[in-house]
């Protein structure tokens, strides 16, 4: 079952696990310091303005971008 994308950003210092389920996509933008744990990701992961982080895809994930971080 999917569920819904998830818009990650202004954070700093977080740890986030979304393995229970499959997800649409995810957007992280201007966080730091920010671990994140994903089982599957039907669209991908954009990453933007941010600053050291930990990205950990556990099952499938077809594409992730990286802009200014």
């Amino acid at each position: 079952e999917m569920k819904s994308s998830f818009i990650i950003e202004n954070c700093k210092n977080v740890r986030i696990d979304i393995t229970k389920s499959k997800i649409k996509n995810v957007i992280i933008s201007k966080v730091e310091k920010l671990t994140i744990v994903l089982k599957d990701c039907v669209s991908g992961v954009e990453l933007m303005n941010s600053k050291n982080v930990d990205l950990q895809v556990l099952g499938w994930c077809p594409s992730i971008a990286v802009d200014a971080s």
